[in-house]
């Protein structure tokens, strides 16, 4: 049998996959109230390694302050709860 019919086989990997760095809205409390924050503001909390990437604000928690947020993507429960605060969701242009 041929070396390469005896190797199992594993599935699909794409070669230009793109992945998001997310951030749940509960850690955006760090910020000021009444700023204006995005991926600069983000990697110079630590939240995100890098700002080539782009960025998805997740829903997961809670947002006590009222901020302008900008990411490339927002999950609708995110979006929701930045609305219920206050807050502005802003895409970011590509």
């Amino acid at each position: 049998m041929p070396l390469i019919r005896r190797i199992p086989k594993r599935g699909f990997n794409a070669l230009f996959k793109s992945g998001y760095q997310v951030i749940n809205i509960e850690s955006l409390n760090r910020f000021d109230n009444n700023s204006t924050v995005g991926p600069a503001e983000f990697k110079k909390a630590g939240l995100i390694g890098s700002t080539n990437e782009p960025v998805k604000i997740l829903g997961t928690g809670k947002i006590a302050k009222v901020l302008t947020v900008k990411a490339d993507k927002f999950s609708d429960s995110a979006k929701k709860a930045l609305e219920a605060a206050g807050s502005k969701a802003e895409y970011l242009a590509k």
